[in-house]
């Protein structure tokens, strides 16, 4: 699954997913059995009462849709002419294709940007960008307050497909926009280039909330770029957005994007700052001597 976890099942044992959300893989243990096994798959919807029609109809397309599945499977289990090859083929390659999206970038999220990016023809040119560029620092700030119950997974893959979104945008209007600014270029390359070996030092999974989520234990980098700079990943991310901000034509073009995703990395900042999770660890020499607030303060927003 996308917690990256998972157990095997015996006599008596049961376990519940949202079927139609988190990916899942079924396999058998390198075993043989020697008695007859069953297993018992109930599927079922949830669903507010005052939400009635909504919960049936999911469940009345969910019902089709795992019939319609299963008798597929079936029907490719042992193909007998090319047709059915062909099929049995596309079911392996279409359930490979839509692991690797859910895995990647989410249903769901594809599904928003999708049609966030419509409604921005209809409202305002600028709609998809404002309503695509700080998504992840919601879901930043929203899940370092809340820290429990959160699919660690399914965070990390979020955050990144949302600031993938959010740094692109600005790429591609610099872009559209672009004049010759020497000190902007070098302000972006040396900027990103900084909170990207910040990151390589830490790794993904402590950069996006992976000690705070408890997944891991702390690792206290005390090597390149934190033995040289306070905070490189907010001091280099920073330096890369003022260095967009420094061209003229991007920075009349598009005068508050900028100063907003700098408004939104100081908020979280500040939120890091006083629910400091590090403090029992600040002046007991950490693990190599630099402490963690350059990674604590630093880690969730390298790069947007």
């Amino acid at each position: 699954t996308m917690e990256r976890n998972g157990g095997c099942l015996t006599d008596g044992d049961a376990v519940g997913f949202d079927y139609n959300r988190e990916i899942h893989v079924i396999s058998d243990l390198p075993t043989k059995n020697t008695d007859r096994r069953i297993t018992c798959k109930l599927h079922y919807v949830v669903y507010p009462k005052c939400f009635g029609f909504v919960g049936k109809f999911k469940g009345t397309l969910a019902t089709w849709y795992n019939t319609t599945a299963r008798n597929l499977f079936l029907a490719t289990i042992k193909p007998s002419n090319v047709v059915w090859k062909f099929m049995a083929w596309m079911v392996i390659f279409t359930t490979k294709c839509v692991r690797q999206l859910e895995v990647y970038a989410g249903l769901n999220n594809v599904v928003t940007a999708i049609a966030l990016f419509v409604a921005g023809q209809y409202i305002h040119p600028r709609f998809f960008i404002a309503t695509t560029s700080f998504t992840h620092y919601c879901m930043y700030i929203a899940t370092y307050h809340v820290r429990n119950g959160i699919n660690f997974g399914v965070f990390k893959r979020n955050v990144v497909f949302f600031k993938t979104i959010a740094l692109t945008h600005l790429c591609l209007n610099y872009l559209a926009n672009f004049s010759y600014d020497p000190v902007s270029l070098a302000m972006i390359i040396v900027g990103y280039g900084l909170s990207t070996a910040a990151t390589l030092a830490l790794g993904m999974d402590q950069t996006y909330f992976g000690v705070e989520l408890g997944v891991m234990k702390p690792n206290f980098v005390g090597g390149f770029p934190y033995n040289c700079v306070p905070h490189p990943m907010i001091v280099g991310s920073m330096i890369g957005l003022l260095g967009f901000h420094k061209m003229e034509t991007f920075r009349d073009a598009l005068p508050y994007l900028v100063p907003t995703h700098c408004a939104m990395y100081m908020t979280h900042m500040v939120q890091e700052q006083v629910r400091d999770i590090y403090k029992k660890d600040w002046g007991s020499g950490g693990g190599g001597g630099k402490k963690s607030a350059g990674t604590r303060a630093s880690r969730k927003t390298k790069a947007a």
